[in-house]
């Protein structure tokens, strides 16, 4: 579900590391939104100076954005599938590529339980706080959630004996050899179901056979490191966080984010995390992230709640510098299903290691019933991903 987390954050050994929110830009270079909100075309162009650590890119590229369907049907379909032990809906998705071949889709809260014609009882609906659906090919094969006599709980509970209290939300995942390892958020819910964030939380799993190796608490931080997606490039492996001053940005040398996070400064990296400043002024609501497509690196992000726009900017290096956040997506999920139930889209980042059309990338984006019967809605396809196609041009 969207949420509204505290600011706390993370230590890993010697890390010191941290689901935002954002603040629209600056003014819009152009937009031009075709009929029916389908596709829409931004004009982006980077800020005043074209490079950043040794970083170039070509003013004046703009981003389109249109569904990828194929996506879309896949997830539709497994979650109508349902018939009491697979993921039927669910939010904060999350994808990481595993050797073997196989895709994981990590989510925060997840539900069960049967579908009937595209309609599910939310009551007999196991809820769980995670899961995980593996991906081989063009099919999802099967679900991962811990089983129970009595009714299931989350893959990986961080409290065990509290399960339905006490969540990890899966955030940043990472191979690094034999082992995936999540940044996430630690959520304690309260009687009425509303979750509080009170900390961050480091998981490692071994592959294939994802058993949990560990899950240690992060130092506390202003900045919250699970909400952007990392990008791995040119030798280290970038951690995009939020806080109320913007996005931060760290990096370990490969891929074990274990290691020592360096923090970006304004003018290079220290091992200081409170000399960390912010590489843009805008802050997202729930996941966001920046992909490297050609030479450009590509900023998206939901930016509010009440808006139905997925932003994005273009900069030159993984710090940037980005130009302003442009609308390139209009969701259109809000005026799809009935008023009463409350939709609104939240969560758009991309999944860079899934195969697109040339300089493109996928993005997801959660879609959530927040009126009066929240998840109680009968229609169980609003409470799944939305897919794009996004492409630099």
């Amino acid at each position: 579900m969207p949420d509204s987390r505290s600011r706390r954050g993370v230590e890993i050994g010697t890390v010191r590391p941290g689901v935002g929110r954002w603040r629209p830009g600056a003014e819009l270079a152009l937009v031009a939104i075709l009929m029916g909100g389908l596709l829409c075309t931004a004009a982006l162009v980077p800020g005043s100076s074209a490079s950043a650590a040794g970083g170039t890119c070509s003013a004046g590229q703009t981003l389109t954005a249109a569904p990828d369907t194929t996506l879309d049907r896949l997830f539709q379909s497994y979650g109508n599938a349902g018939q009491g032990a697979t993921w039927t809906g669910g939010d904060g998705t999350q994808s990481v590529a595993v050797p073997g071949g196989e895709e994981l889709w990590l989510f925060g809260d997840s539900v069960l339980g049967v579908v009937t014609d595209g309609l599910r009882n939310f009551r007999k609906s196991p809820y769980i706080h995670n899961s995980i659906v593996v991906q081989i090919g063009g099919k999802l094969t099967r679900t991962y959630y811990t089983h129970r006599t009595t009714r299931p709980t989350a893959y990986l509970n961080p409290r065990p004996a509290r399960p339905y209290v006490y969540a990890f939300w899966p955030g940043a995942p990472v191979v690094d050899e034999s082992t995936l390892q999540v940044v996430g958020s630690l959520q304690k819910f309260n009687k009425a179901g509303t979750p509080t964030q009170i900390g961050e939380e480091f998981a490692t799993f071994r592959l294939p056979d994802l058993k949990r190796l560990s899950l240690r608490p992060m130092a506390p931080s202003p900045v919250n490191w699970p909400d952007g997606e990392p990008l791995t490039t040119g030798g280290f492996t970038y951690l995009y966080g939020s806080s109320t001053k913007g996005i931060e940005v760290a990096r370990v040398p490969g891929t074990n984010l274990s290691s020592p996070w360096s923090y970006y400064d304004g003018s290079g990296w220290t091992n200081n995390a409170a000399e960390v400043v912010p590489i843009d002024r805008a802050v997202p609501v729930s996941s966001f992230s920046v992909s490297e497509i050609g030479t450009a690196y590509v900023l998206i992000a939901k930016t509010s709640l009440s808006s139905n726009e997925i932003m994005g900017a273009l900069g030159c290096s993984p710090v940037g510098p980005f130009g302003p956040l442009q609308s390139v997506y209009a969701t259109p999920e809000e005026t799809q299903y009935p008023a009463s139930d409350g939709v609104v889209t939240y969560g758009a980042h991309a999944h860079p290691e899934l195969s697109a059309p040339a300089d493109s990338v996928v993005v997801s984006y959660d879609v959530n019933p927040r009126g009066p019967q929240e998840l109680k809605v009968p229609d169980a396809s609003i409470y799944r991903p939305r897919f794009l196609y996004v492409t630099v041009g």
